[in-house]
């Protein structure tokens, strides 16, 4: 009995630990990647403004998962264009534009997997003398959510290969 008490005891010390530990986490995250790619922001920009391309070079495509499913709404470009997906890999999400600038950037909102993650990304082009520079950036803020204030940690290194994934394929479909 006294060694089921003590466990229970240490059990409880070390789940207030790491609550204490949690809540000491940041409760944001931002990660980025870069790539340049070999065409002017004006060629590239067409691509990544229609979300209905975007199963094309994200992904959010059939090729890693075959039963993903798609539905579009709202206008084809810009502030409101809307993708919803669902699929057994990848799962489900919605994607909406919330700002637009021709041949500069797009912003947008991500809720993937029935809300239980909510991103705001902003894809950039920076023009340079040898090309493009596209950067997606992805920023979220995960409040008094302890377990996900863990997951944050392993952010840059899970996303950032996505974004990573995604930028060299939009690379391969803009050159």
């Amino acid at each position: 009995m006294k060694r089921i008490r003590n466990g229970l005891l240490l059990l409880l010390f070390a789940l207030a630990i790491l609550s204490v530990i949690g809540l000491a986490l940041p409760p944001t995250f931002k990660v980025t990647r870069v790539v340049r790619i070999n065409n002017s922001a004006a060629g590239i920009y067409p691509t990544l403004s229609a979300i209905r391309n975007w199963p094309e070079w994200t992904i959010i495509n059939q090729k890693k998962d075959a039963t993903v499913l798609y539905s579009f709404s709202g206008p084809d470009r810009g502030i409101g264009c809307t993708m919803v997906f669902d699929g057994e890999k990848i799962g489900n999400g919605v994607i909406v534009f919330t700002d637009s600038e021709r041949d500069n950037s797009i912003q947008f909102d991500a809720t993937l997997n029935n809300e239980r993650f909510v991103f705001h990304g902003l894809i950039l082009l920076e023009p340079k003398d040898t090309g493009t520079d596209v950067s997606i950036t992805l920023t979220g803020n995960v409040g008094l959510h302890l377990a996900n204030r863990y997951i944050i940690l392993m952010m840059d290194q899970v996303m950032g290969s996505v974004l990573e994934e995604n930028l060299q394929s939009l690379k391969k479909m803009s050159e």
